[in-house]
C-alpha cells in the first residue's frame, strides 16, 4: 500500500506542478524564465556538491547506525553554508559572464535553496532506505503545494522571476523541516570522519556520476544564454521542461523505488536483469505513444499548456520529442546501476553520455540558431542508449544487449506507423488546437491499443501488473 501511494504521490506532485507552470507561464515573461534558466544552472550544480551522493550511500549501506546519520546530518550543514555563501559570491562573475547584473541579486537570493536542499540528503536517505513511502508521497505534495503558492503570490504581485526562485527555497525548507521531525535525527554528532569514510567509496562515484550527468543536462542552458539571447533561453527552457514530463510522470516515478528495492538483490545480476527487462518493456509500450503525440501536436499542447506568448517553444518541442522515448526508457537505470553496485560503470556512462551531449550543443550552436541546438541536443539524448546497453547491460549485469533490445522492437515500430499516420490525416483535423489534440491523440490511442493487441504486446502490461512479478 506504502508503495502504491508513494507512484500516486509523484503522478499527483507532476500534476501539480503542470498547474502551477500553467500559471506562472501567463503570469510571467520568457526573458523571466530565461534568466531563472540560467540561475537555476549554477545553484543545480552546487546542489550537487552539497549532495556529495551521500543518500543514495545510505539507501544502500547496513553499517551506518543512527549515531553515523546524525554526524553526517552535521556535515551537511557545514557543507550547505559553505556553499550558499560561494554561491552568493560568485553571482558577481555570473553576472559578468551573462553581461546582466539583475543576476547578481537573484544569485543571492536563490543561495538559501542550496542549503535546504544540502540538508535534505541524509533524512531523505533514511526514510527511502526505511521505505517509509507514505510519509515521503505525503511530503513531496504538501512542499510542493506550499512552495508554488508562494511562487503565484509573488508572480501576482509582480514580483518577476523573484517568484520562482521562492519556490525553490520553499520547498525544501518544508522538505526539511517534515524530514527532520520523521527520521528523528539531530545535529548531535560533530564526529563525521568515521562515518564519512564508511560510505565514501560509494557516494564518491554517485557525486561524480551526478556532477557529470549535470553537466549533460545543463550545458545548452549555460551555453544558449550567453551565445544566443536570454529570450530564446527562455523558449527552450519551457519546451525542455515540458518534455521531461513524460520522464517525471512515468520513468522518473518507477526510477525513485528502484535502488530501494533491487539493493537486496545486489550480488543476483540475473535477477536484476530480469526485472530492469520487465519494466524497461513496461516504460517502452508507453514511451512509443507518448512521444508520438509531442512529435505530432507540438504547437497544441504549447498553446493549451503556456499560452499565445510561448508558440516559439513548439518547434523545439517537436525536436526535442524525437528523444522522449529513448530518455523515457534510459531514465531509471540510474537505480539499476546503483543496486548492483557498479556506480563506477554509472560514472563512466556519465562521462561518455556528456561528450555526446557537448558535441550535439557545439555543432547547433555553430549554427547560431535555437533549433539547431535543439536538434544536436536530441540526437545526443538518443545516443545516450548505446552507453546505456554497453555499460549497464554488458558491463555491469553481463547480459545480452540484443535480448534486451528486441523486446522493444514493437512498440517503435508502432509508433513509427501512428508518426505516419497522423502526418497523413494532419490536414483533415480541426484547425482549433483542443479538437485538434484531442483528434491526434484518439488516433494515436486507438491505433497503439489495437496493435499491442495484435502483436500481443498486452501480456507484458499484465505480466508487470501480476502480483507475482511486482518488484
Amino acid at each position: 500500500m506504502a508503495l502504491l501511494f508513494q507512484f500516486g504521490s509523484k503522478y499527483i506532485n507532476v500534476a501539480i506542478q503542470l498547474v502551477l507552470t500553467m500559471i506562472l507561464a501567463r503570469l510571467l515573461t520568457p526573458e523571466e524564465f530565461g534568466l531563472i534558466a540560467i540561475v537555476t544552472v549554477f545553484s543545480s550544480f552546487f546542489m550537487i556538491l552539497s549532495d556529495a551522493g551521500i543518500s543514495p550511500a545510505i539507501i544502500q549501506r547496513d553499517d551506518l547506525s543512527h549515531k553515523d546519520h546524525n554526524a553526517l546530518l552535521f556535515m551537511t550543514l557545514l557543507l550547505g553554508v559553505a556553499l550558499s555563501v560561494l554561491f552568493a559570491f560568485l553571482s558577481f562573475p555570473i553576472a559578468w559572464f551573462y553581461d546582466n547584473p539583475e543576476l547578481v541579486s537573484l544569485c543571492i537570493f536563490a543561495a538559501p535553496s542550496i542549503l535546504f536542499n544540502a540538508l535534505n540528503m541524509v533524512p531523505n536517505g533514511i526514510l527511502l532506505k526505511q521505505k517509509r513511502f507514505l510519509t515521503i508521497g505525503l511530503r513531496l505534495i504538501v512542499s510542493t503545494i506550499a512552495g508554488g503558492t508562494v511562487a503565484i503570490i509573488m508572480a501576482f504581485s509582480n514580483c518577476g522571476a523573484y517568484a520562482l526562485i521562492a519556490n525553490s527555497i520553499v520547498t525544501p525548507l518544508v522538505n526539511f523541516i517534515w524530514n527532520k521531525i520523521a527520521s528523528k535525527i539531530a545535529f548531535s554528532n560533530i564526529h563525521f570522519m568515521e562515518p564519512l569514510r564508511k560510505v565514501f567509496r560509494y557516494s564518491a562515484f554517485q557525486m561524480g556520476f551526478s556532477t557529470v550527468n549535470y553537466f549533460s543536462r545543463n550545458l545548452d542552458n549555460l551555453l544558449i544564454g550567453k551565445f544566443i539571447n536570454i529570450t530564446e533561453l527562455g523558449f527552450y527552457d519551457k519546451a525542455y521542461k515540458l518534455s521531461l514530463y513524460p520522464l517525471n510522470f512515468f520513468s522518473g516515478v518507477i526510477g525513485s523505488v528502484l535502488q530501494p528495492y533491487l539493493a537486496k538483490y545486489q550480488n543476483d545480476k540475473k535477477a536484476i536483469f530480469e526485472r530492469w527487462t520487465l519494466v524497461a518493456k513496461g516504460i517502452s509500450l508507453i514511451a512509443a505513444p507518448v512521444s508520438v503525440l509531442l512529435f505530432v501536436a507540438p504547437s497544441e499542447i504549447i498553446l493549451l499548456f503556456y499560452g499565445d506568448q510561448w508558440g516559439q517553444a513548439a518547434p523545439i518541442l517537436q525536436i526535442l520529442s524525437v528523444s522522449i522515448y529513448f530518455q523515457m526508457v534510459n531514465n531509471p537505470s540510474g537505480g539499476i546501476f546503483q543496486a548492483c553496485n557498479h556506480t563506477n560503470y554509472m560514472f563512466a556512462h556519465s562521462l561518455v553520455a556528456t561528450s555526446m551531449t557537448l558535441l550535439g550543443l557545439i555543432i547547433g550552436l555553430s549554427f547560431g540558431n535555437i533549433t539547431d541546438v535543439a536538434i544536436g541536443i536530441s540526437i545526443a539524448y538518443c545516443m545516450h542508449s548505446i552507453s546505456i546497453l554497453f555499460f549497464l547491460i554488458h558491463k555491469s549485469l553481463h547480459a545480452s544487449i540484443w535480448k534486451f533490445c528486441k523486446q522493444l522492437l514493437p512498440e517503435i515500430a508502432i509508433g513509427i506507423f501512428c508518426c505516419i499516420l497522423c502526418s497523413v490525416a494532419a490536414p483533415l483535423m480541426s484547425e482549433n488546437i483542443f479538437v485538434s489534440l484531442i483528434e491526434k491523440t484518439a488516433i494515436i490511442i486507438i491505433v497503439t491499443v489495437l496493435l499491442y493487441c495484435l502483436t500481443d504486446q498486452m501480456k507484458y502490461l499484465k505480466t508487470i501488473l501480476g502480483k507475482k512479478n511486482r518488484i
